[in-house]
């Protein structure tokens, strides 16, 4: 669930596939990267590709995960709207615990 942040960030209407080309400062390719968003009936579908080389080593990594919260962007404003100028963040700590309660046992699992 750490990595929920930064997909809801990248959150889309309905499905959504961007892909990024990685590339070192000095401009030659280091990778390639896709983050996709895929929304059900019930659940999100994501997933997040790299492939990337740095001299003497290869890295494909693929990362995918189903968040059974079918109002996810209502959860996000409700999570929005918890955030406080609170350096804590309380309030949006709270608001967090309650919409991962909303979310059934099976797809909560880190």
């Amino acid at each position: 669930m750490k990595y929920l942040t930064f997909l809801v960030c990248l959150l889309p209407v309905s499905a959504e596939s961007l892909r990024y080309s990685i590339n070192w400062a000095s401009g030659l390719s280091l990778g390639e990267a896709t983050l996709r968003a895929d929304k059900g009936k019930e659940a999100w579908d994501f997933e997040v590709t790299m492939d990337a080389s740095i001299p003497g080593f290869a890295l494909r990594e693929t990362l995918d995960g189903v968040l059974a919260l079918p109002d996810l962007a209502g959860a996000v404003a409700e999570a929005r709207a918890a955030a406080l100028p609170d350096p804590r963040q309380a309030a949006l700590k709270r608001k967090i615990a309650e919409i991962r309660a909303r979310v059934p046992a099976s797809s909560n699992a880190a």
